[in-house]
């Protein structure tokens, strides 16, 4: 029970001093994209949503900015409640992998407040890689539940956690490779081998195809750098007036 609640607890004491932060450098015109509403999510436009195309990081943005408009308190209240997240489910996949509630409570505790973090929790416009790192943890606990009984929930589970981390950052295509790795480690027999690699193969056609049309809407297959100057740019339409 304690892995349960350790991990969270422990990020809110190791992190909550940045929640007096204020915004830094790439927020300004991330949220500068959240004022323009969920319009912006699916299009390539110009702006950071159409050099990355990342449409869930974008759309916790827009929440955030219906619920606190340029407060940057509660968006970094949002990048802690993720990591808090993320740590828990990191615990419940050492617990599923090693079947120890001991090795669970550590490992959940250590991602909690590993110094290797910082700016994925610190920095607002780093939320894509909590968000990434809580899919991930999703997907793999569902692979492991499938390999053990193939359910269709646990596969439709992994396929949208594969595909959610995807539309978060472009780390996720990674997905179905660390996939196949914990598939090779975990599979006990033949059978939960051969379950594990179709639900491994069904990720990496669904991260493909993401892969395209991700693609056909940026018209490159690449992530170009944004210019510095859109960056002021949004931070003087930030803070000017208007709606």
């Amino acid at each position: 029970m304690l892995a349960w609640f350790l991990p969270p607890v422990l990020v809110l004491v190791a992190w909550w001093p940045t929640l007096g932060g204020f915004f830094l450098g790439d927020d300004f015109w991330m949220l500068e994209l959240a004022r323009l509403g969920f319009d912006e999510i699916w299009t390539s436009r110009g702006g950071w949503s159409g050099q990355k195309h990342r449409p869930l990081t974008i759309a916790s943005l827009v929440v955030d900015h219906h619920l606190w408009g340029t407060a940057a308190f509660g968006y970094r209240v949002t990048n802690l409640v993720l990591h808090a997240v993320a740590a828990l489910l990191a615990g419940r996949l050492a617990r599923a992998l090693s079947g120890s509630d001991k090795v669970a409570l550590i490992a959940g505790s250590l991602f909690a407040i590993v110094p290797v973090h910082p700016q994925a929790v610190t920095w607002i416009a780093a939320r894509a890689d909590p968000l990434v790192a809580l899919f991930s943890a999703i997907g793999a606990l569902a692979l492991l539940r499938y390999m053990r009984a193939p359910r269709v929930l646990d596969l439709l589970v992994m396929l949208v956690a594969t595909w959610a981390a995807c539309a978060s950052k472009e780390l996720g295509f990674v997905m179905p490779a660390a996939f196949g790795a914990l598939v090779l480690g975990a599979a006990t027999d033949g059978r939960s081998l051969r379950r594990g690699l179709v639900g491994v193969a069904a990720t990496l056609v669904l991260a493909g195809v993401w892969f395209f049309v991700r693609a056909a809407l940026l018209g490159t297959s690449g992530s170009p750098i944004g210019k510095q100057e859109e960056g002021l740019a949004g931070l003087v339409r930030l803070l000017s007036p208007g709606p």
